[in-house]
């Protein structure tokens, strides 16, 4: 079911998230527990480069991988806000 047919903005999207994960290395001291971040942030750009993959081969596997990556990235920036705000003593009923 391959189209062999890729979307400029897939490519321009994964140009500019590549483009700002240097950007987020270079802040990623300001992040408090940063891991979590960068591994949602690595699993977005992993998706973007499933996008534009799956245009040339194997839909279904790397349209799963896709999906599974946005999934992913959902759960660790859940978690590392979740952390950020427990280490910050801002959840309530937190003292």
């Amino acid at each position: 079911m391959s189209t062999g047919i890729i979307k400029e903005t897939e490519v321009i999207n994964l140009v500019m998230g590549l483009f700002s994960l240097v950007i987020f290395f270079y802040k990623r001291n300001d992040f408090p527990d940063y891991h979590l971040f960068f591994f949602g942030y690595f699993s977005i750009i992993g998706s973007l480069i499933f996008i534009v993959v799956k245009g040339f081969f194997m839909f279904e596997v790397f349209n799963f991988l896709e999906h599974f990556g946005y999934a992913l990235a959902g759960i660790f920036f859940a978690s590392g806000c979740y952390i950020y705000f427990i280490r910050q003593g801002k959840v309530q009923g937190k003292e």
